[in-house]
């Protein structure tokens, strides 16, 4: 239970940290900009592979409420995107199936490839004109390619917040 709660408690922080994180002004190009908000989508996606008991639809609300609210964004959007890549997440990764990056990384990439349509969809119905695609598909391409290291790092704080005998059977309480 201690195990499960501090799991918890710390996954929640690093949502949370890489929402704050990729709503701060970068002074980026346009193509990049789209990028950020999916990195931290990217934390998500990776915790939910790797614990997907401890990933708290509220911390994944607020995470996307955070960067609406930083980026000075409609209310609703990051949050509705990441609540919908959330469940498409769960739903591609089954419990007690190999942690592989690669398959972690087609997921991430298959999940910010549907992320974006839907963004793009969103944003030109919200604004009622059609809304550039390339940059946005350029942001989830740069996400997607920076995702396998992002992965390897969050990975460091799996093995540090996991009891020693989930380790070595590969199930969490």
């Amino acid at each position: 239970m201690l195990y499960w709660l501090l799991g918890t408690v710390v996954r929640s922080f690093l949502i949370l940290a890489a929402s704050l994180i990729s709503a701060m002004p970068w002074g980026l190009p346009v193509e990049f900009v789209f990028a950020l908000p999916l990195l931290a989508f990217a934390v998500i996606h990776d915790i939910v592979w790797r614990a997907r008991d401890q990933v708290l639809i509220p911390v994944v609300f607020v995470a996307g409420l955070l960067v609406d609210i930083l980026v000075n964004g409609p209310l609703g959007f990051w949050s509705f995107l990441f609540l919908l890549g959330y469940g498409m997440t769960r739903q591609l990764a089954k419990p007690n199936q190999p942690q592989q990056l690669l398959r972690r990384w087609t997921s991430y990439s298959l999940v910010a490839l549907a992320i974006t349509a839907i963004a793009w969809l969103v944003g030109s119905l919200y604004f009622l004109k059609l809304v550039a695609f390339l940059p946005m598909l350029f942001g989830a391409g740069l996400a997607a390619a920076i995702y396998p290291i992002l992965s390897l790092l969050l990975g460091l704080s799996h093995i540090a917040i996991t009891k020693p005998e989930d380790e070595l059977t590969g199930s969490e309480a």
